[in-house]
């Protein structure tokens, strides 16, 4: 029975970050005011508040956030693939510090 409501499309990733399972949504977006259109940021907030229309655009971005749930983690797809690029920065980083250290005979 569909009330009017858009229904939410989440999609289980079937991966694993940490032993977590990863479940992501395009629905997760923050609204961000852009302001690059406006020639005088001061003067248009100013005019704001007096109740004119200014040239500020809402975007929706992905967002940042990364919601836990028990054992589930809950982000926008851009985020998991972020996440997914430091790790694998992270790791290759550990990896030559490790081979560096043992060519340099530390242990």
């Amino acid at each position: 029975m569909n009330l009017g409501i858009p229904e939410l499309k989440w999609r289980y990733e079937g991966a694993r970050l940490g032993g977590l399972d990863v479940v992501t949504s395009e629905f997760l977006v923050d609204d961000v005011e852009d302001w690059s259109k406006v020639r005088s940021p001061g003067r248009a907030e100013r005019r704001r508040r007096q109740g004119h229309r200014q040239n500020i655009v809402i975007r929706q971005v992905p967002s940042r956030d990364v919601y836990q749930f028990e054992g589930t983690l809950f982000m926008h797809p851009q985020m998991l693939s972020e996440l997914r690029r430091q790790v694998a920065d992270n790791m290759s980083a550990a990896v030559d510090r490790m081979y560096s250290n043992a060519l340099k005979g530390l242990s």
